[in-house]
């Protein structure tokens, strides 16, 4: 099995048509997808030679002893995983990240990224060297749009697991603003005393309390008055 940020080594063991091991036999390597090292090897005082294989993906290994070959696929399996969780309220202009990074369990001996880098679509980025486990930050997004937020395990020889997420951030509302009462123009009350009366008239006396500086006075009797 082949292990994203690891290589796998491949081990042919030489024998004779009588079932006996050959040493210092040649044996010659390749490979469908990836690199192999060595490409060439001769077997040990065991009739055993070793090669290591490096792949992104599953390839197959052609092994050749002379005119004989035996061919072997390597499955590629991710040594680690990584899951990317947003929250934030809408119209927010920043989101809460949470990352986590876990070894691949069916995985004997996984290897530990070399670090973890996260971009917030933004142009700027977090990374945090030899990182496996759970951790939370923050996307802070200074303009209201879709962002494409990438988390990528990079192992130590350039395998990279990635989880990207799309965020819609928009622009955080201001605080509520109370409501401004509006400003009188002027104010006026008036009171009325009667001062005398007699058979064909009567005499009354108003009072006017205004912040006005101009007061028309109208009795009805079509003659305005002003004080």
């Amino acid at each position: 099995m082949l292990t994203t940020g690891s290589a796998a080594q491949v081990t042919v063991v030489v024998s004779s048509p009588s079932g006996q091991r050959v040493p210092g036999a040649r044996v010659s390597f390749s490979v469908s997808n990836g690199t192999i090292e060595p490409r060439e090897q001769t077997t040990d005082q065991s009739g055993m030679a070793s090669a290591s294989v490096t792949a992104s993906s599953s390839t197959t290994v052609t092994v050749r002893v002379d005119d004989r070959t035996q061919q072997i696929t390597l499955p590629a399996v991710p040594a680690f995983s990584v899951s990317l969780i947003g929250e934030s309220p809408a119209y927010a202009d920043r989101w809460g990240l949470t990352v986590n990074v876990a070894p691949n369990r069916d995985v004997v001996a996984s290897p530990q990224p070399a670090r973890v880098v996260i971009d917030c679509g933004t142009g700027s980025q977090t990374t945090m060297p030899e990182f496996i486990g759970t951790s939370g930050l923050t996307c802070v997004f200074g303009q209201p749009g879709d962002y494409t937020v990438r988390a990528s395990a990079i192992a130590a020889n350039g395998w990279t697991v990635q989880q990207t997420m799309r965020v819609s951030a928009g622009l955080r509302p201001g605080p509520p603003v109370a409501p401004v009462p509006p400003v009188p123009v002027g104010f006026l009350t008036l009171d009325a005393t009667e001062v005398t009366r007699g058979t064909t008239y009567a005499e009354w006396r108003f009072n006017a309390n205004t912040n006005s500086r101009v007061t028309t006075w109208d009795f009805g009797d079509g003659l305005g008055r002003q004080q």
